[in-house]
């Protein structure tokens, strides 16, 4: 799952903050100490053998296994074992012990929820590191797509706050920088479609960013309208 840094109602004022300056959410999703390092990654690792891509897996995971040794959450688990004999970890473990899976640090970290798509949105912490990482993979399928993304005007549906959802007088979405349009999926329904698909017309995105639960309530009011919606790329990710 993709989160959403900082939501509102969880510390949400630095959230918008950061996205009203275009600038400082640019440094801190492509950070320069890890961005072209983890795009170099990526790519060598699409162009890798199965046996090496077995290999990095590995490596990956046993690292992991070290460090949640540490973790007094992990200490039932009995980590040496095969993954496949290890147990599940439920989110309803994490939301009632969250901070025995979670080692203190003293570096930088912002606090994050899930989307919330199953109903539940689980409260996390992410390293500015894991930020960069997730930027870096999604420019990364956007550019197999020939989209150059930071450059491409984005329309995005997702778990933007933008106004109260009680609030149903347009607009229903915002600028954040000359290349993005963030939209309220809390107001996107039948009764505001025509105002959406306006937006969406004079902004012309070439990239839509959404919830695939926005995204398919948004293309089937536009299919009950008979409206046609184009884009060069859509890109989707959700709760599991």
């Amino acid at each position: 799952d993709r989160t959403s840094p900082i939501p509102l109602g969880h510390g949400g004022w630095m959230s918008e903050f950061l996205k009203n300056i275009p600038l400082v959410e640019h440094l801190v999703r492509r950070n320069p100490l890890y961005y072209r390092g983890f795009r170099r990654l990526l790519e060598r690792t699409e162009g890798a053998s199965l046996e090496e891509r077995r290999a990095l897996a590995a490596r990956l995971l046993e690292r992991s296994r070290r460090w949640a040794e540490r973790l007094p959450g992990y200490a039932p688990f009995g980590l040496s074992r095969p993954l496949e004999e290890q147990p599940i970890l439920t989110k309803r473990q994490l939301q009632e012990g969250g901070d025995a899976f979670r080692e203190p640090s003293w570096l930088p970290a912002v606090r994050a929820a899930t989307g919330g798509s199953t109903g539940v949105p689980l409260q996390l912490v992410r390293s500015m590191c894991s930020l960069t990482m997730e930027q870096a993979m999604i420019d990364h399928l956007a550019a197999k797509a020939g989209i150059d993304l930071p450059r491409s005007r984005s329309a995005v549906v997702r778990a933007d706050w933008i106004k109260n959802p009680n609030d149903n007088r347009p607009p229903f979405w915002r600028r954040a920088g000359p290349y993005r349009l963030l939209f309220s999926s809390n107001h996107l329904n039948a009764g505001n479609f025509a105002h959406f698909e306006q937006a969406l017309r004079e902004f012309r995105p070439e990239v839509l960013l959404a919830f695939p639960s926005s995204l398919e309530l948004l293309t089937d009011l536009a299919a009950e309208r008979g409206v046609g919606m184009k884009v060069k790329l859509v890109i989707t990710s959700s709760e599991m």
